[in-house]
């Protein structure tokens, strides 16, 4: 986008900026949430003194985390099961799509299903590039093998 304003275009400047921050607000957002998502998942009995104080502790871990005083029941919904989701991921992918920041169930699924299908084009190229000096040495003769075999008798 930055190619679509003149750079006396101070509308198109505030557009680029907002968007920026807005992004990097987002990116900063899903990296807390992350973090925060992770340290409730780790955090341990032994870290507390005693069940009230663990459950308490949970608690607090939580609402950090899932934030109900901002989020719908839904919002909610959708983080508790997009964490489950990128949880259950295999390692490459998971690595992959939690790089990309997803911030809904679909989008990790179409992150996920993209990364499948990259994964699947690389696997193909490679296969392509075994096969491919073949295939330019039969195209540059461009004549089919057999008239070639029938030249040589």
């Amino acid at each position: 986008e930055v190619g679509n304003y003149e750079p006396t275009d101070v509308v198109g400047q505030w557009h680029l900026l907002a968007k920026d921050k807005s992004d990097c607000r987002k990116a900063q957002e899903a990296a807390s949430s992350r973090e925060e998502c992770r340290l409730f998942r780790r955090f341990g009995y032994q870290e507390a003194e005693g069940p009230r104080e663990a459950c308490r502790h949970l608690r607090r871990l939580c609402h950090q985390w899932l934030k109900p005083e901002r989020h719908t029941k839904e919002q909610i919904l959708e983080l508790v099961i997009l964490e489950q989701f990128l949880a259950i991921l295999p390692t490459k992918m998971q690595s992959w799509v939690r790089d990309c920041s997803p911030q809904t169930c679909t989008q990790a699924v179409i992150l996920a299903e993209d990364f499948l299908l990259r994964q699947r084009e690389d696997e193909g190229r490679v296969g392509e590039q075994q096969v491919s000096p073949l295939i330019g040495l039969l195209r540059k003769t461009k004549k089919p093998l057999d008239e070639e075999t029938r030249g040589t008798d």
